[in-house]
């Protein structure tokens, strides 16, 4: 893995995909006044994943297991050189599971050529924070028990919990061999700079009057609805970003979308960690939006960034032979 002193210069140029974006739109955490039912949120997020990861490739074994407590569904690769990634889904903390990630999570396995453990966390409102770190921590640690090489990864709330996890097992001494965070929420106090200029740049983006304002105020209720104490969203655990230091983390892979309201946090974070010493590879998806990465039946460039992720993951678990 390189490391990436100058960010722009991993900038990948894909093709922005508009009906991603408005499917992404329509099913997105509302405002809090939104009278939209949060069951009815996830079955209109689970009918739309459905369409947009495309048909799960086969593996060689599935398994419905439980992690010390956790739901969680271990994938076992054709041709597999050992070791493990941990994955969290991604869904706000609100939205999400498990199945909806099938297809990313066979192709990851199959090019990486490892298991791969899809972890089904608690999800807000009903099980607010800590309930999902916890749960990601109690797996993790049992794939610890259970493989000689551990990796972590989650997208966007799943990369918030990675982040967290990698947190957690650098001040319990446990070595992690990776770290993948894709387009990771990181910072509860939605107020930097970045996001106050993302509500004027994207104002008309999608053709949407206020679509950078939108998202800045969907980013909120996520947030508060996943740590409903305000006191608590500066702890580490919580917002990664607000961590006093980042030295002894994991190597990571930072994956990145252009037009994505996380990307700000994202630059920031891998600035932290290459200025601790860490070794981190960033890639930024150009013309991309937050979600793209799980799309692999809709967006081109969802395969692109999981075969780039596999060949990093995969020499990552041999480094740690």
């Amino acid at each position: 893995m390189s490391d990436s002193k100058n960010l722009d210069q991993n900038i990948i140029r894909p093709v922005l995909s508009f009906q991603v974006l408005e499917i992404i739109k329509a099913i997105g955490p509302p405002p809090k006044n939104d009278v939209r039912d949060i069951h009815q949120l996830r079955e209109d997020g689970h009918r739309a994943a459905r369409v947009l990861s495309g048909v799960p490739e086969s593996v060689a074994r599935i398994e419905d297991l439980d992690t010390d407590g956790v739901s969680a569904r271990l994938y076992t690769p054709e041709h597999s050189e050992g070791g493990v990634l941990v994955w969290f889904h991604g869904g706000g903390w609100v939205l999400g599971g498990i199945d909806e990630h099938n297809s990313l999570v066979c192709a990851i396995a199959n090019r990486a050529q490892c298991s791969v453990l899809s972890v089904d966390y608690r999800l807000a409102p009903e099980y607010p924070y800590p309930a999902a770190i916890n749960d990601c921590w109690t797996s993790t640690k049992w794939a610890m028990q259970h493989f000689d090489r551990v990796a972590i990864g989650g997208d966007s709330a799943g990369g918030n919990l990675a982040a967290a996890v990698a947190l957690r097992a650098r001040d319990n001494n446990m070595k992690l061999a990776l770290q993948l965070l894709v387009y990771p929420a990181l910072d509860s106090r939605v107020d930097s700079d970045f996001l106050r200029e993302f509500v004027t740049r994207y104002e008309g983006f999608m053709g949407e009057a206020n679509f950078g304002k939108n998202s800045v105020t969907r980013l909120r209720f996520v947030w508060e609805t996943y740590v409903v104490e305000p006191e608590r969203r500066d702890e580490s655990y919580a917002s990664p970003a607000h961590a006093a230091s980042l030295m002894g983390l994991a190597p990571t892979l930072m994956i990145l979308a252009e037009h994505d309201l996380l990307r700000g946090e994202g630059e920031e974070y891998a600035q932290r960690l290459q200025d601790a010493g860490i070794t981190v590879e960033t890639l930024i998806y150009s013309g991309q939006t937050h979600g793209f990465y799980s799309f692999l039946g809709a967006v081109p460039d969802a395969m692109d960034a999981v075969q780039r992720t596999s060949v990093i993951l995969r020499n990552a678990l041999r480094e740690n032979v």
